[in-house]
């Protein structure tokens, strides 16, 4: 019986079996391995910076709305100030102000008149600048800067808040993405060659 023929083609690289400390790559990621490490990469990173972010810009939100309200104040304290100072103006420059304020406060009569008490609803004074904004304060929404909304468009309309922002899912989310990352670095990465004798 003779040997068995094996046929080689010619343009057919030659084969070379390792040799004494020739190394082996192990763990080596092929392209799809490539791919599937970027995946996980890219999976872990889109769920870890909303978690970042989404509270930062909440807080961000409630700031500005925070500062529209002192400003909302402040204009209403201006109205307030200015009308005390016409009344003080009043005091001070005009003699039918100051009748009238004695007639209305220390019951000043003059001979021949008669004075008739009418009801009259007082001007409403603020105990406190806490009490100027409540009444009539629409805070303008604080929207996110155009770049972000364009870039965002595709996003389901989805309450991100109670994923993202919410203390008993938050931990959660983001241990969940650091795993996500540790086991594409651990299962993807690059390993020393070793030595097959």
């Amino acid at each position: 019986m003779g040997e068995p023929r094996t046929s080689v083609r010619a343009d057919a690289p030659p084969l070379s079996l390792p040799g004494r400390g020739a190394g082996v790559r192990v763990g080596t990621p092929g392209s799809n391995g490539a791919a599937v490490f970027w995946f996980l990469i890219l999976l872990g990173v889109s769920t870890f910076a909303p978690c970042i972010i989404v509270p930062e810009w909440r807080n961000y939100q409630s700031a500005k709305v925070a500062q529209q309200r002192e400003q909302h104040r402040l204009e209403k304290l201006r109205g307030v100030v200015a009308r005390e100072r016409r009344q003080v103006d009043a005091i001070q420059n005009d003699p039918t102000v100051v009748a009238r304020l004695a007639q209305r406060d220390l019951g000043f009569q003059r001979p021949g008149e008669t004075v008739v008490p009418v009801a009259v609803e007082n001007q409403k004074h603020y105990a406190s600048i806490a009490e100027l904004d409540d009444e009539d304060f629409v805070p303008a929404p604080v929207l996110p800067p155009t770049w972000f909304s364009r870039s965002t468009w595709w996003l389901p309309d989805f309450n991100y808040d109670a994923i993202f922002c919410d203390p008993s899912t938050r931990p959660i989310v983001m241990l969940m993405s650091i795993s996500v990352i540790v086991v594409a670095v651990v299962l993807f990465h690059r390993t020393r060659p070793v030595s097959v004798r």
